[in-house]
């Protein structure tokens, strides 16, 4: 009893010196969409998830229109009333699948760069939940997620072990924020690239679809998801290529 009333004391003092270490003002709060890929439990992030919003087999093709060519964000939602950044995430990740989807070539680099940043998201979101978690005392589920996730520690059995192990978070964090930054960076040049597409753009591309000899049928973005778009843009890439790879062999024939 009097090991647990000295432990209970000196994490109430802790609490009140470490949680004045503030965090990089650039890094990302927790959010409620990404609580569960983070390994703990939604109520311990202290966000319900209560949030739902389109993703790419849902997303109808005339909203996502919206959302790349006028960034009318608002239109991502079903229910619920989401973070404008948990929005602009819903777009990148709409945006990274579309790409995924679609197979095309110009678009992988962006995915593999948007798939880097949500990784290196996730597992800031993580350490947050789990230091928060750690600082009120609650050892298990955080020493659980920091163990599966890089950061080797136990449960601290007095005030060296505790204070070892916020640093080891903090240290763990600060690296998370630096390839987190890096990766925006690359983000950021990669969507800059190019123009932005327009309704023309994707006008056209619904107009090329429709008059194609295998498809042969009208497009209505108001009656298709992003993910049939994608499949159908798919679909009359390989059909290029394989006209482009038969006229080269009658070619060669001749």
């Amino acid at each position: 009893m009097k090991r647990e009333r000295k432990l209970e004391n000196w994490l109430k003092g802790l609490r009140r010196s470490t949680g004045k270490r503030k965090l990089s003002s650039n890094m990302p709060e927790a959010y409620q969409s990404h609580a569960r890929s983070a390994g703990l439990k939604a109520e311990e992030s202290e966000h319900p998830l209560n949030t739902s919003l389109y993703d790419v087999y849902t997303c109808p093709l005339s909203v996502y229109i919206d959302i790349v060519v006028d960034n009318k964000l608002k239109g991502l939602v079903v229910s619920g009333n989401p973070t404008p950044e948990e929005l602009e995430n819903a777009k990148l990740r709409l945006m990274s699948d579309f790409a995924e989807i679609a197979n095309s070539g110009e678009s992988q680099a962006i995915t593999e760069v948007i798939n880097s940043y949500y990784a290196q998201r996730n597992a800031i979101n993580g350490l947050k939940i789990a230091l928060k978690l750690v600082l009120a005392g609650r050892f298990e589920k955080a020493i659980e997620y920091l163990n599966k996730n890089g950061v080797k520690c136990s449960a601290p059995a007095n005030e060296g072990e505790f204070k070892a192990l916020i640093d080891k978070i903090h240290l763990k964090l600060k690296n998370r924020m630096a390839k987190f930054k890096e990766i925006s960076s690359r983000y950021k040049i990669l969507s800059k690239k190019g123009d932005k597409p327009t309704r023309r753009y994707y006008n056209k591309l619904l107009v090329m679809l429709s008059t194609c000899e295998i498809i042969k049928m009208q497009l209505d973005p108001k009656k298709m998801t992003v993910a049939e778009f994608a499949e159908y843009l798919n679909i009359f890439n390989e059909y290029q290529n394989h006209l482009k790879i038969k006229k080269h062999a009658k070619c060669g024939n001749n």
